[in-house]
């Protein structure tokens, strides 16, 4: 089959490589589609992210949908021609974490595109079954793809409590802003302040439900996300871009007694130097995300009855012949470039 390989930093070739073969309890996906994160283009463009870095050669993607194949023995409840969206982190299934629930920080899962695990930029990728879930005929292959980001964006609003009435501050309008404030909507958020340097990033942050949208670019945004909570502060802040200098000043858009989600993470340090005198006199709790859990059947809940629309995420597609332009793409033009797909037929 066809890949596209991340052999060292900005160089992609196309390959033809094995195509997997199912487990006993594992289908056989045809991608056909698949989105470009954050973590795929930190990975083309340096090899790693954060700690984790590339040891060889690399199959980057980790948002993938697509129709299945094949199947394995004991699988039961699909079948060969479903089309399914894949949830692409693969844990033992046997820890404490795990049966618990907490499966996201399964000490060893195999996350897709995390090296050294291969992703999805590929013709073909194979799943346990129970990873691999159904779409309704009227759930696109982008959405699908789609349902990956949309579930962080549920467990930030799942960890941090956001119910019928909340006022949430989100910080970036990324895809993951973007659908931490499809998640707010749908959780029934009253209101919903967005927050970005790009007016091309704060339209979609609009019309996927913010009521307040502010560029940070033109002005200090504490007294407008105050003056737009009558004084108070956010119930909730979810953080999706990582900047050191809005992350500590979180507290001041907050209010006592509130929430704050580091959903994104800092491409330049580890360590973020906090207020803890103030964070302590408010008693704000600070949570943070990795991933989700048992959110990708609530998610596609969601899609299918129409509550939210992933699809107007996607502001390009490519071949994947082409996945390189694609990263390329998406490095130079932030003000362009939402959510970029990769395609196949």
């Amino acid at each position: 089959m066809k890949a596209a390989v991340l052999v060292k930093p900005r160089e992609i070739q196309m390959r033809d490589i094995p195509k997997p073969v199912p487990r006993r309890d594992e289908v056989l996906v045809r991608v056909k589609s698949v989105g470009i994160c954050g973590s795929d283009s930190h990975l083309y463009k340096t090899g790693g992210t954060g700690p984790v870095r590339m040891s060889g050669p690399l199959i980057l993607g980790h948002e993938a949908a697509g129709v299945i194949e094949e199947a394995g023995d004991e699988v039961k409840n699909r079948k060969i021609g479903d089309r399914v969206s894949i949830e692409p982190g693969i844990p033992c299934f046997k820890c404490s974490f795990c049966l618990s629930g907490k499966y996201n920080v399964c000490p060893d899962m195999r996350f897709f595109a995390t090296p050294p695990v291969d992703g999805a930029f590929t013709e073909y990728v194979k799943v346990p079954e129970i990873l691999s879930f159904p779409l309704a005929a009227n759930t696109s292959f982008d959405e699908g793809a789609l349902l990956e980001p949309f579930s962080i964006g549920l467990w930030a609003c799942h960890r941090s409590g956001v119910s019928p009435g909340s006022s949430v501050l989100v910080t970036g309008c990324g895809p993951l802003g973007i659908t931490s404030i499809m998640a707010a909507a749908v959780c029934g958020a009253a209101k919903i302040i967005a927050v970005d340097v790009q007016d091309f990033r704060l339209e979609f942050a609009r019309r996927a439900g913010a009521t307040v949208v502010l560029n940070s670019s033109q002005g200090d945004i504490i007294p407008q996300v105050l003056a737009a909570t009558n004084g108070l502060g956010a119930d909730v802040a979810i953080e999706a871009t990582g900047v050191i200098e809005l992350v500590q000043s979180l507290h001041e858009m907050v209010m006592r007694g509130g929430k704050i989600v580091i959903a994104g993470i800092s491409a330049h340090t580890d360590f973020v130097p906090v207020p803890l005198r103030y964070l302590m006199r408010k008693e704000i709790d600070i949570l943070s995300l990795y991933r989700y859990a048992n959110m990708y059947g609530k998610a596609l809940n969601i899609v299918e009855a129409r509550k939210v629309d992933l699809g107007s995420l996607v502001s390009q597609t490519f071949p994947l012949e082409k996945v390189q332009e694609a990263m390329e793409f998406v490095e130079h033009n932030p003000d362009k470039a939402m959510k970029v797909i990769i395609r196949q037929t």
